[in-house]
């Protein structure tokens, strides 16, 4: 299906009846893939997040216990130019891909076993999103102020502050990345040389 950008996309990977003559009965094979295509501008910066597991972290009676999502971006000549099976620690994926000339695009999930059940369910944000890579640093002291460096793609600012003030120590989030808040001196070292402790 085209579908105009920025969207969400909410889907499931069915199980879908096959080889009908075989045995002369059906048999359950998996429905491997679900396509949205868009057109793109040179230049664009295209962000698309899958949450799969996020959504469903175990399926009963599943080998795996879990769905595990793949992603694929085809150009509009069906090549390849962007694939992912997770990101970082985290077991759903996220492609980032610019866009190098004006086009149809044609994203792609499916399971990389390339099952199908009825809980396989998934959810795609897709567009010019902002998408927080990473921070740093990746914790401040309880009490006081921490300038934090955010890193990512179509962010709006590359800087926020998290406010520790009347916080205890602990995990807290900054723009959907933990930052760790502690009790203890907080020291900024960048030099290859560090007296211990």
């Amino acid at each position: 299906m085209a579908i105009a950008l920025p969207a969400i996309i909410n889907g499931r990977i069915k199980p879908r009846l096959a080889n009908r003559k075989a045995a002369g009965r059906g048999s359950l094979s998996p429905q491997a893939m679900r396509t949205a295509t868009a057109s793109r501008r040179a230049g664009q910066s295209l962000v698309i997040a899958a949450s799969a597991r996020e959504l469903m972290p175990y399926l009963a009676d599943a080998v795996p216990g879990w769905f595990q999502a793949v992603l694929t971006l085809y150009d509009a000549a069906g090549k390849e130019v962007a694939y992912d099976d997770d990101f970082r620690f985290h077991p759903d994926p996220v492609l980032h891909y610019v866009a190098p000339h004006d086009g149809e695009y044609t994203v792609e999930i499916k399971d990389a076993l390339y099952r199908g059940r009825e809980d396989f369910v998934y959810r795609i944000s897709i567009g010019e999103l902002p998408f927080v890579t990473g921070i740093f640093p990746l914790g401040g002291k309880a009490g006081a102020r921490t300038s934090v460096e955010l890193s990512g793609w179509n962010l709006p600012a590359k800087r926020t502050t998290f406010d520790a003030r009347g916080k205890a120590p602990g995990i807290y989030q900054v723009a959907g990345q933990p930052f760790q808040v502690e009790a203890l001196p907080e020291v900024a070292k960048t030099a290859k040389r560090v007296k211990l402790p």
